[in-house]
């Protein structure tokens, strides 16, 4: 599992850890879990250190963090996001932009850290450029209108709604 990348291209899907934690993916984002550790219950030796290289998602922290705030982290290029017990959305380009839905969140960079609580949202230009808050949920995926249930992922929360892959067409048939 660490080390491994998960690029969605033009689908979504969604990941359940262990721990409880949800993670849900756009389409054109590519996630790297860096060193993933939780054995069931509190140890001590819990960790969730991911990192998202482009694209958005959404999150809901499991229990990997609420002990130890400092074992759960997501980096991009332009800053690291730790948590306090959160939900959460970050879009990440060339800069990021991140909501959070529930809980508290901490933003930081080579510039500072910007803590974001609940119904706030901030922005990061670059790596040296200080997080600064935006208006209103920048990203709030739970007001937009759900997109249409891609083929292989689930759907929603409901596990039993889970679909076979359909093998892409190509002009002769299905591709192999």
């Amino acid at each position: 599992m660490a080390g491994e990348t998960v690029d969605t291209g033009s689908g979504r899907t969604q990941l359940r850890f262990t721990d409880g934690a949800m993670v849900s993916l756009q389409p054109q984002t590519q996630f790297r879990i860096d060193a993933y550790e939780f054995k069931g219950e509190q140890e001590g030796n819990e960790k969730g250190f991911f990192s998202l290289l482009k694209g958005a998602m959404r999150t809901i922290t499991g229990a990997v963090g609420k002990a130890d705030r400092k074992a759960y982290r997501l980096d991009t290029a332009v800053a690291t996001i730790g948590i306090r017990g959160t939900e959460y959305a970050v879009a990440y380009g060339k800069s990021i932009t991140v909501t959070t839905n529930s809980g508290l969140i901490e933003v930081c960079n080579n510039a500072g850290c910007l803590l974001v609580e609940a119904g706030q949202s901030a922005y990061v230009a670059d790596a040296n450029t200080p997080p600064v808050f935006t208006k209103g949920n920048a990203l709030d995926p739970l007001t937009q209108p759900p997109g249409p249930a891609t083929p292989g992922f689930s759907a929603g929360d409901s596990p039993g709604n889970i679909h076979a892959p359909q093998r892409p067409q190509g002009p002769y048939g299905p591709s192999y």
